[in-house]
């Protein structure tokens, strides 16, 4: 709940200061209170959320056993801490305390990823739904390793690739990687125990989360090293999603 509050409370925050702001926020995209304002529903409100939901949703779809501990109280701390850092930091364009205030975030990531993960084995589950669980989180620990990196290369300039690729491959791997992976594989839990139906079976969920995630992949490499790469990765992404639908829609 403390990380749905967080949630909540930052996209207010994010509401109020796209309004007061709003003149500032009609320039160029890379400008830092557009940056900041973008974390603050990113990690503050989307990311939030989603570990929030995890502790709910894994229980209840998964029979995950997921106790809320000592340690998880940390978590929140930290990851509350890294986020409102990244937010003021970005706001004041330090990439130095950007970075610093990502790694606390990256902790956060890491230990909440890897209990969700360890626990997997013993989780009642098709194998489907754990390997969307599993990639979504391994594609989180990338895209914010990476995005930690982005921001030390401000100051150190050690990265040869292009900037804005750089940038597209963050954005692409945290928001399909990390976000539609999530929802995809806690979908075909959920909706059937909601709108009463057919829970998804056989190789198809397979096939879908293998070409989602091999996509989202290939989207980060593409940008980075192989430009001619980008239109077949967007095509093996949208045929995923078009089988996810499919399925979740029977």
């Amino acid at each position: 709940l403390m990380y749905l509050y967080f949630g909540t409370i930052c996209f207010i925050l994010a509401i109020a200061g796209s309004c007061y702001f709003s003149r500032d926020l009609t320039g160029f995209f890379y400008a830092p209170q557009l940056l900041a304002i973008v974390h603050l529903i990113t990690l503050g409100w989307i990311s939030s959320n989603i570990l929030g939901a995890i502790y709910i949703a894994a229980p209840m779809s998964l029979q995950l056993w997921l106790p809320a501990k000592r340690s998880d109280y940390f978590l929140f701390w930290i990851f509350v801490i890294g986020a409102v850092g990244i937010v003021v930091h970005f706001w004041t364009f330090s990439p130095l305390g950007i970075a610093g205030s990502g790694i606390l975030i990256y902790i956060a990531f890491v230990g909440v990823g890897v209990r969700v993960i360890n626990g997997m084995p013993k989780a009642k589950a098709p194998g489907f739904v754990k390997l969307h669980i599993i990639f979504s989180f391994a594609n989180l620990f990338i895209a914010a390793l990476w995005g930690i990196m982005l921001a030390l290369n401000k100051v150190y300039g050690f990265l040869s690739t292009p900037f804005t690729a750089n940038l597209y491959a963050h954005i692409h791997l945290a928001a399909i990687g990390w976000v539609i992976m999530m929802i995809f594989g806690f979908a075909y839990r959920l909706v059937p125990m909601f709108l009463p139906g057919e829970p998804s079976k056989g190789v198809w969920p397979w096939i879908s989360g293998i070409l989602l995630e091999s996509g989202v992949l290939m989207i980060f490499l593409s940008l980075l090293f192989k430009p001619e790469w980008l239109k077949g990765s967007a095509i093996i992404i949208l045929i995923g999603i078009l089988i996810f639908i499919r399925l979740i829609s029977q």
